[in-house]
């Protein structure tokens, strides 16, 4: 999600990835809830409809999280890049290939 989120370029784009990728998660867990891959909260998990709802939103805030954070870290590094261009600091690229 924090990839999709840095290559985004506008915020609304990516909310309806995140909604999927947190049903799908929530539906893999529930098939493979045996599975030694996940916690024991989620391996004990008993599915009822709150057990299932509570996951499936503490997996849609996680996945809001990293989008988030993706697109806001390229926002910045674009913010910083123009700032840069403004001032006339020379980034590392140019330093490199500067005679």
């Amino acid at each position: 999600m924090f990839a999709i989120g840095w290559f985004s370029n506008r915020w609304r784009s990516g909310l309806p990835i995140a909604l999927v990728v947190a049903v799908g998660t929530t539906a893999l867990c529930l098939v493979t809830t045996n599975s030694p891959v996940f916690t024991a909260v989620e391996r004990h998990l008993s599915f009822t409809a709150e057990s299932i709802a509570l996951n499936f939103l503490a997996k849609l805030t996680y996945t809001f999280l990293f989008y988030s954070a993706g697109h806001l870290c390229k926002r910045a590094m674009d913010g910083w890049r123009r700032k840069a261009d403004d001032t006339g600091i020379p980034d590392a690229r140019m330093q490199r290939n500067a005679p």
